[in-house]
């Protein structure tokens, strides 16, 4: 794509896969991002066992830390020190975006919180990255995109059926930073935008929390609506909506999956496809109403369909 942050200079100073996942998108973008770390081991997710995967990953390389911090300049600097703090400050003195995942007695404590930065640089892009937000009673608190993306929105428990013993996890290790990234890196382009007709710095929050609420919100709104505490659970035979959504396993056991918004409209094109053409016209086959009405029943059909033949 067009390189539409070239000649924006950034200044990241956060750890983890959040907030470095946001500044790798800034970059994608032609952005010249440099990374702030530790001057002895660096960003934390350097090293590690995550997922199974050693620290050194495949080849010698920790996956990690390459997909949250490509196209990245990196400078070690000890934030415990004044001298390492204004090296950092003076970087940010000629950037037009400062990012950080610190906490905020973190930020209080080095020196490196809203009013710091800002002071030295007023027009500046202030993007903080955190687990619940700035505000309420745990806006000091940390937290990880398994606990506030995936636990605190809701997301886990409403994938996870109800007579499973266990709560079901994310799919893939830093699942939530990325999507909560992508969500912070749109707020510091929008932020470059007004900033560059206002010609005033702004401060850009996001979190994993609000991230994932985001994600779920259709189902917040629809159970604050009714009363609920979560909306019913979809599952084999029993769809969210009268139509054709679902998947389904294939001779050689790989999966197909379905979504059919209007399934009357691509009910007949799809028995043709199938080839059992005679399905179009079923009494309880051939329409939406009469298949939601005995869905149990239209799903043993169409596993018995696919399950004749490979995904191929």
């Amino acid at each position: 794509m067009t390189k539409v942050l070239e000649g924006v200079r950034v200044v990241e100073v956060s750890t983890m896969g959040f907030v470095p996942s946001a500044a790798a998108v800034l970059a994608d973008w032609g952005a010249n991002v440099v990374k702030v770390e530790h001057p002895v081991h660096g960003d934390v997710i350097r090293g590690g066992n995550t997922w199974g995967v050693p620290a050194d990953g495949a080849q010698g390389m920790s996956f990690l830390w390459e997909i949250f911090n490509r196209g990245k300049r990196s400078i070690g600097v000890d934030l415990n020190q004044p001298a390492g703090v204004e090296i950092a400050l003076r970087l940010a003195d000629s950037a037009d975006v400062f990012m950080t995942s610190f906490l905020p007695p973190a930020r209080r404590r080095i020196g490196i919180d809203v009013d710091d930065v800002m002071a030295r640089n007023p027009g500046i892009v202030y993007a903080r990255g955190s687990g619940r937000g700035p505000e309420g009673p745990l806006a000091d608190a940390g937290g990880f995109d398994a606990l506030c993306f995936w636990a605190l929105s809701g997301i886990a428990s409403a994938v996870t059926p109800d007579d499973h013993r266990d709560m079901i996890t994310m799919p893939a290790p830093g699942f939530g930073d990325g999507l909560s990234g992508m969500a912070l890196a749109g707020g510091i382009a929008a932020a470059l935008a007004y900033r560059e007709r206002s010609g005033k710095g702004v401060v850009v929050d996001v979190s994993l929390l609000s991230t994932g609420m985001w994600a779920m919100q259709s189902s917040i709104a629809a159970t604050k609506l009714t009363g609920r505490d979560e909306l019913k659970r979809t599952a084999r035979g029993t769809p969210a909506r009268p139509a054709l959504v679902d998947g389904y396993r294939t001779k050689d056991g790989r999966f197909i999956a379905l979504s059919f918004d209007r399934g009357d409209r691509y009910w007949k094109e799809f028995c043709t496809a199938v080839g059992r053409p005679e399905l179009a016209d079923d009494p309880v086959l051939g329409s939406d109403d009469t298949r939601y009405e005995d869905m149990p029943h239209l799903v043993k059909v169409l596993e018995d369909i696919f399950a004749t033949r490979t995904y191929d």
